[in-house]
């Protein structure tokens, strides 16, 4: 689960959610989108689930937001670097449910 807050907000269209495998890092990959919050002032909270990690035997990943603004303007957060702690059971649990569809 990424989480992420922001103070002010002008012009914001949104986040693009970027994330790259430690044993390639540098190359990132768009994973989501999520929209900016309108009507709101002052200090907003977002939140994206990354529900594709278990797939991955990679055991280090790195994210950044890319913040588009509604001009096409666009600018990077900092990289942040997560080391998941994921079951056998858990990283398996896709192929066992297709087993029994």
């Amino acid at each position: 689960m990424l989480k992420w807050g922001t103070q002010n907000e002008l012009n914001l269209k949104g986040f693009d959610v970027e994330r790259a495998r430690g044993d390639i890092a540098g190359i990132y990959v768009k994973i989501g989108f999520v929209e900016a919050i309108s009507g709101v002032q002052g200090k907003k909270n977002y939140t994206f689930e990354d529900g594709q990690i278990f797939k991955d035997l990679a055991s280090v990943f790195h994210y950044r937001l890319k913040i588009l603004d509604d001009d096409g303007a666009s600018s990077y957060s900092k990289v942040v670097t997560v080391t998941p702690t994921i079951s056998s059971v858990r990283r398996t649990w896709g192929s066992i449910k297709a087993m029994f569809r």
